[in-house]
Order: structure tokens, then sequence, then C-alpha cells
């Protein structure tokens, strides 16, 4: 990504992404870009993509037994 402010490739301080995933997930931290000191809001974004299991396993991986389809 190009920063908006200079045009050069954009740097964020590495201690913003982690204080994202370590103490503040699920909200965003404000950060001077390391090209020109331009603040940028950084928001960590997580998804989860859920399929239905087909295979051979009876139980799932806490030890709750699986239905089978009828």
């Amino acid at each position: 990504m190009k920063c908006t402010n200079c045009g050069k490739n954009l740097k964020l301080p590495r201690k913003a992404y982690l204080n994202l995933e370590h103490y503040n997930v699920g909200g965003s931290v404000l950060a001077a870009s390391e090209c020109c000191n331009t603040g940028y809001i950084i928001r960590m974004e997580v998804n989860y993509k859920i399929t239905e299991y087909t295979g051979k396993k009876t139980e799932d991986d806490w030890g709750i037994d699986l239905k089978k389809k009828v």
C-alpha cells in the first residue's frame, strides 16, 4: 500500500500490530507511519470459514460425539 501523504510504500510500526494482537483485540490503534509520520488507524479483522465436516471422526476436538446425517 502506498502512503496517502508521501506516496512511498506505507510502513507502520510493528508495535502497533503487536498491541492489537495482544492487548486491543477488536479495537483500533492510531499510529504514525514510519515513512513520514502521517497518522493511520489500524484495526484487526478476524474471519472464520465454516464448512460441514464429512470425515470419519466420531467426536469433536473436545470429546463431544458427532451426529451423523440421517
